[in-house]
């Protein structure tokens, strides 16, 4: 499905994804207006969390791939990681939206850091 290519890009959909998926249920019009509607109405989400961000002392771990179209590095995880106070940004050059698929060791390690801290 050329949709989840791109949300994969440049990294390969992993074998069996889509079947997995089950994209049926993703496509149905209540599904869809759903996403529709958390998507319009999460910048106001965000604006009125990020004055908080500096006051979160919890360990946080972002693992972003520098080459992420969805959700660029430069509008996400690169600005939160210079909000949060206790703070490890780790990119994943060439990586894409999807490095948990792709580069799962990379995320286990960070998770596996947060714990630790």
């Amino acid at each position: 499905m050329m949709a989840t290519s791109a949300v994969f890009a440049p990294d390969p959909v992993p074998p069996g994804y889509e079947a997995h998926l089950g994209t049926a249920l993703t496509l149905r019009r209540q599904t869809l207006a759903a996403n529709t509607a958390q998507v319009n109405a999460l910048r106001a989400e965000l604006v009125t969390m990020e004055p908080r961000y500096p006051g979160l002392t919890l360990p946080v771990e972002l693992v972003h791939g520098s080459a992420d179209t969805v959700v660029p590095l430069a509008i996400h995880s690169g600005p939160l990681a210079k909000l949060l106070p206790n703070v490890t940004l780790t990119v994943i050059d060439g990586a894409g939206h999807m490095p948990h698929h792709g580069h799962s060791q990379t995320v286990i390690d960070a998770i596996d850091r947060a714990a630790l801290r």
